[in-house]
This record gives C-alpha cells, structure tokens and sequence, in this order.
C-alpha cells in the first residue's frame, strides 16, 4: 500500500489496517509452535517503530489478529492459525 500526504492529514491520522502472511519454510518435521520476534528502532509513541525512511511524524504499529498491539512483543502461532 502507498500512502500519500492527503491520507494523513492530522497528528494521530492512521490507515486501515493490512494484514500480513508470515510464511514458513524448512521447519523440522513435529514443528508445532514458532515465536517471530521483530526488532527496530522504537518511536517515541509507546508501541510503534520508528519510520527509517525520509517521512518525518509517521511511525509502524504492529498488532496481532486479536488487535493486541506491541511493538516490544513476540507473537506466536500454533500450527495451523
């Protein structure tokens, strides 16, 4: 998704929400459980990263399927969810 200027025109302004396929390959065979665990600079915002890129006042907020959001948490998923 792009995002442009006139999409976010005011302080706390966000876009839907995009969900994301983590897909996994190579697992041992039993493989029943992962943990992904996502690292970046955080913003000043509590839960959000840091944008790395030339956007200045934009930063990536993260939430599991549940709407639990953190941007300092593992996520995990059994087989098959």
């Amino acid at each position: 998704m792009i995002l442009y200027t006139f999409n976010l025109l005011a302080a706390g302004a966000t876009s839907p929400w995009h969900a994301v396929t983590l897909n996994l390959t190579n697992c041992p065979v039993g493989t029943s459980k992962v943990t992904a665990t996502f690292s970046g600079t955080a913003d000043s915002t509590r839960n959000y990263y840091a944008n790395q890129g030339a956007a200045r006042n934009i930063a990536l907020q993260l939430a599991d399927s549940n709407g639990g959001e953190s941007a300092q948490r593992q996520y995990q998923s059994r087989g098959g969810e």
